[in-house]
């Protein structure tokens, strides 16, 4: 049932984010992208459908909710909210939050952030004729006929909404690395824990036509011979783990297992001694329909 859920949740988009938009060139342009963003979130979702089709990797700081009640809270347990708030003002902590380190640009709203990827990373793409027919029409399509599209049909706290507690500390862990795709049901499964976990991660975007991007040690562990069914690879430089193929049982385990120090707050839980923002999530809505 999962698994159909996760597909039915692709198949509302027409699987936009799988296929990458040609270029004139082979070269994507250097950039040093970082996304504040959690899986669940729909406005979040499109971002990385952009991230996909333009082919460019990215930092994720995943930010899922600690609360329903208040838009931007997070308690002192939180990683990367705290983080956001911290270097760029509370004011950012609207989801998602695209930072280009290359030109110093801090963005919020998902269809800005679109544009900016377009203008500034697709400027070699004939977007008439290269750009993915459902990205473009998406594209044109209003937000209040576009935001069922874009709901997920497996909205559970530990699907990438809700935090848990996590033993992860960004001054003594690195990054993890996971290359896959938006629409990839596996992937999306990584992605879920990867956020609730609250473990950042460095994605390695995998849309059709860009396996070549799996490093050396994937090959190792995978084999040559099954690279065309591969749907996620995971890598782990803090303890050398590498997981992948079509079957995330076993990297889910070993996330949970290494990093879960707590339960998975639940969607009424009261956040105390608010370090964020309040607001309003009903407000927040609005906003991005209208």
């Amino acid at each position: 049932m999962s698994r159909l859920l996760s597909r039915l949740t692709s198949a509302l988009r027409l699987y936009n984010g799988s296929k990458v938009a040609w270029r004139n060139t082979e070269k994507v342009p250097s950039h040093s992208l970082t996304l504040y963003e959690y899986e669940q979130s729909p406005w979040c979702r499109k971002v990385r459908e952009a991230l996909c089709i333009l082919d460019l990797n990215v930092e994720i700081k995943p930010c899922p909710r600690e609360t329903f009640r208040t838009e931007g809270a997070f308690s002192e347990t939180s990683i990367n909210r705290r983080e956001l708030s911290d270097r760029y003002g509370k004011e950012r902590l609207l989801f998602p939050c695209l930072v280009d380190g290359s030109t110093g640009t801090v963005m919020n709203e998902s269809s800005e952030i679109i544009d900016y990827l377009w203008d500034k990373y697709g400027k070699d793409i004939d977007q008439t004729a290269n750009r993915p027919k459902t990205d473009l029409f998406f594209h044109k399509l209003p937000s209040i006929f576009e935001l069922p599209l874009l709901m997920s049909l497996r909205p559970l706290p530990a699907n990438g909404l809700m935090a848990t507690e996590t033993k992860f500390r960004s001054h003594k862990h690195q990054n993890l690395e996971l290359y896959t795709s938006e629409c990839s049901t596996h992937g999306r499964y990584v992605r879920e824990a990867l956020c609730t976990l609250q473990l950042p991660y460095e994605y390695r975007t995998m849309a059709s036509g860009t396996l070549k991007k799996l490093p050396d040690r994937a090959v190792k562990v995978l084999g040559k011979e099954s690279l065309g069914e591969v749907e996620f690879f995971l890598y782990d430089p803090n303890a050398d783990g590498m997981f992948g193929g079509n079957d995330s049982e076993k990297a889910l385990q070993y996330l949970f297992d290494k990093y879960q120090a707590g339960p998975t707050l639940s969607v009424t839980n009261a956040v105390q001694r608010n370090h964020g923002r309040d607001g309003s999530l009903a407000a927040q809505l609005l906003k991005n329909i209208f």
